[in-house]
């Protein structure tokens, strides 16, 4: 039910009519999160991204729900990125991924800085040990969700020679060098010596 909820916010967003802004924003609210579920996260995307093919068709891409799309979700969206046929689907998703990126170490960055002092919901205090606990198991989802994503760019780099995919790839490596903290920058240049040695010999 949810997940057509925010299809139909998705679609109420288009154009220019009165209730766009305000579905718009609505959605923005749904999709500020690292953690969107994956039912949703694969309708959505379905959407999105047909709308974004047909716009790069016509050189006017709308790509702010696809950014704030992949961000929502890295984990799936390392999962489904090989499913999209190279190059020309795939560099579509390559293209987004810098500021997707951006906007995913926002989001992870935000969920560990938060809860340090405890917090009230629906009128319940929670102490600050049960949001270490919360903010413990985000860590974890993220940290795994961010090797498999390096290991998916990875090995699109290794099995392809499309220059355009390089080049794409090469920005989303400069965005995690830029926003990464010391462990993600150890797994990247561990993952990417990989491929540099695997062309090597």
């Amino acid at each position: 039910m949810a997940d057509q909820v925010l299809l139909r916010l998705y679609h109420q967003s288009q154009g220019v009519h009165k209730g766009s802004k305000k579905a718009a924003e609505e959605l923005h609210q749904h999709l500020n999160t690292a953690s969107l579920p994956v039912s949703t996260f694969d309708l959505l995307l379905q959407h999105v991204f047909r709308h974004v093919e047909l716009a790069n068709e016509a050189h006017q891409a709308p790509t702010r729900w696809l950014t704030e799309l992949l961000a929502s979700n890295l984990l799936r969206t390392a999962q489904v990125l090989p499913l999209f046929p190279p190059p020309t689907q795939q560099n579509i998703l390559l293209k987004a991924l810098p500021e997707a990126l951006e906007r995913w170490f926002k989001l992870t960055t935000q969920d560990k800085d938060a809860g340090s002092s405890g917090e009230l919901r629906n009128g319940v205090f929670v102490p600050s040990s049960v949001l270490q606990g919360e903010i413990l198991a985000q860590k974890n989802e993220s940290t795994y969700a961010f090797t498999v994503f390096l290991d998916t760019i990875g090995a699109l780099v290794e099995m392809t020679d499309n220059e355009d995919t390089v080049a794409l790839v090469t920005r989303i490596v400069q965005v995690i060098v830029a926003n990464g903290r010391a462990t993600a920058l150890q797994k990247i240049f561990v993952r990417f010596a990989d491929v540099l040695i695997g062309w090597t010999t």
